[in-house]
């Protein structure tokens, strides 16, 4: 998955989102989770939009280049289940 122009992926939902194997994010703003489940057991995720800016946007998404962006209740959860 490729942007170049907005998030490569955008997760407002519960469910899953599964990324492995020789999977490519690639996007100003690679992955934004605001809900569910994250696993991530191989690919690539990177950030290419500008230096990261911490003011959400109107949509509450964030500005800027991030690679994994999440709402802090769910970055909690994740780090957690990350080890």
């Amino acid at each position: 998955m490729i942007s170049e122009q907005a998030v490569a992926i955008y997760h407002p939902q519960d469910g899953t989102l599964t990324i492995s194997g020789d999977a490519e994010i690639n996007g100003p703003s690679a992955i934004q989770m605001k809900s569910g489940d994250l696993t991530i057991t191989g690919g690539t995720i990177t950030a290419t939009g500008p230096p990261f800016v911490e003011t959400p946007d109107a949509d509450d998404t964030t500005s800027g280049a991030e690679a994994l962006a999440t709402r802090s209740s769910l970055l909690a959860k994740m780090a957690t289940q990350m080890f």
